[in-house]
């Protein structure tokens, strides 16, 4: 991504470029201050992994070391690196904190009754080791190898007109 570039010009007509991301300096001496992200909330990208935490770039172009901040899980922020998605960074006593991410796009709601609901003209549900969906003792039990298992007390299939099993062997007891 190239830097924009403002030309202020001098009394004398002299052009004199000045970057629009000025990123902290390095100071001079051990004992000079580093410079601080601003008070408030603000928006930033993760640019990766920096020792403990990570990297972001704050919206004014700066580059900044950041730690989880209280209740910030580390794979929803590598989820927020993944998918590009912007969090939200503020100054804390240990530098700079990821407090979380802007919420752009619809996601999976409980209702009051702790009720998920998924609709959609078309769900899909992919997983690399298993699928399970488990109520009670009756469980439906999906694996990589292609074994399906249900597992109940009782099962009734209500079926309007045909059933048909496909197999090379099918056992009844």
């Amino acid at each position: 991504m190239s830097r924009a570039r403002v030309v202020k010009l001098s009394p004398k007509g002299t052009q004199k470029p000045v970057s629009l991301h000025p990123r902290p300096s390095k100071p001079n001496n051990q004992n000079a201050a580093v410079p601080a992200l601003p008070p408030g909330i603000h928006g930033a990208q993760v640019l990766g992994r920096e020792g403990a935490g990570f990297a972001v770039r704050t919206l004014d172009g700066q580059i900044w070391a950041a730690t989880l901040g209280d209740q910030v899980e580390e794979a929803f922020v590598e989820e927020c690196l993944a998918e590009r998605r912007t969090v939200l960074v503020s100054p804390s006593l240990d530098g700079v904190a990821i407090l979380g991410a802007i919420q752009s796009r619809r996601t999976v709601v409980r209702d009051g009754h702790d009720t998920v609901r998924v609709e959609g003209r078309r769900v899909e549900i992919e997983a690399k080791d298993g699928i399970s969906f488990k109520v009670g003792k009756s469980a439906l039990r999906l694996d990589p190898q292609g074994n399906v298992r249900v597992v109940g007390q009782k099962m009734t299939m209500d079926v309007a007109e045909l059933v048909r099993i496909l197999a090379a062997m099918c056992e009844l007891p």
